[in-house]
């Protein structure tokens, strides 16, 4: 049986919706991600011994931070714009 599949409206809601729930989880992921990071990192400068090694540690997660937002909104922008 070969035939063309029809798309209905509700259809496409469903896909729709299917697709920002997975947009959403993956940034929502990321946001936790950061948040272990934070606290991994808030624990390394309480062990650090001046205040220059904590300045350099929290400027090296400021860095990542930067860098994963800019490959989130690379990945992620084009898709949340049509929304």
């Amino acid at each position: 049986m070969g035939g063309k599949v029809i798309e209905t409206d509700a259809k496409k809601i469903l896909n729709d919706g299917i697709n920002r729930g997975k947009i959403e989880g993956k940034i929502e992921g990321k946001i936790e991600g950061r948040r272990e990071e934070r606290v991994n990192t808030e624990r390394e400068c309480r062990r650090a011994d001046t205040a220059e090694q904590k300045a350099s540690m929290l400027q090296k997660e400021l860095d990542a931070v930067k860098q994963q937002l800019r490959d989130l909104l690379q990945a992620q922008g084009p898709k949340l714009a049509e929304q």
